[in-house]
């Protein structure tokens, strides 16, 4: 049974598939790096994706919030996940009732598509989130979202900052938002 596909038969094929380095990963650069320049090629993408982000500010949380669900709403639309768009359609704001449906199916859709396109979302570890705030960073708080493996965009939670224009502080505080999240 010599060249033979049956059952019986172990082929070996360890020299003509490699195991990527980051499972999951599409990335084809990636797979011929080490993790040290995984890191390296991560943070790079990192230090440009902060480069294109923007402060969004706003005077009340409520505004900032509706701003950071909207961005996130307009990243998936352009990563090509359609629920947020439907849940926007089938949202009932006399309906309690109706409204919690909706969002729990968009959740479930969204979940389902972001699978198949290989999108995650991820946030900072409490250990990260420590060292941010002790660092002055706490805008890095927030959603990181990737597209199969690459970082693509940022979007931070709302962050209460003191009013300032220029060097000069301002009574008061405004809530603000820093994200690359496309403008539609």
């Amino acid at each position: 049974m010599s060249g033979s596909n049956s059952p019986l038969t172990v082929i070996d094929r360890r020299e003509e598939e490699r195991e990527p380095v980051l499972l999951g990963n599409t990335n084809e650069a990636k797979e011929r790096m080490t993790l040290d320049q995984v890191k390296a090629y991560d943070d790079e993408n990192f230090k440009l994706i902060i480069k294109e982000c923007e402060w969004y500010r706003f005077d009340k949380p409520e505004q900032a919030g509706v701003f950071h669900w909207e961005a996130w709403r307009r990243c998936m639309k352009k990563l090509g996940c359609q629920a947020m768009e439907q849940f926007w359609k089938d949202l009932d704001f006399k309906d309690r009732h109706k409204a919690q449906w909706a969002f729990a199916k968009a959740m479930n859709v969204l979940e389902r598509e972001m699978r198949e396109k290989r999108i995650t979302v991820e946030g900072p570890t409490q250990r990260k989130i420590e060292q941010m705030r002790r660092g002055q960073a706490a805008f890095k708080i927030g959603k990181y979202v990737y597209y199969q493996g690459d970082i693509v965009y940022f979007i931070s939670d709302v962050a209460l900052m003191k009013r300032r224009r220029g060097s000069i502080y301002l009574p008061g505080a405004e809530f603000c938002v820093f994200t690359n999240a496309p403008k539609d």
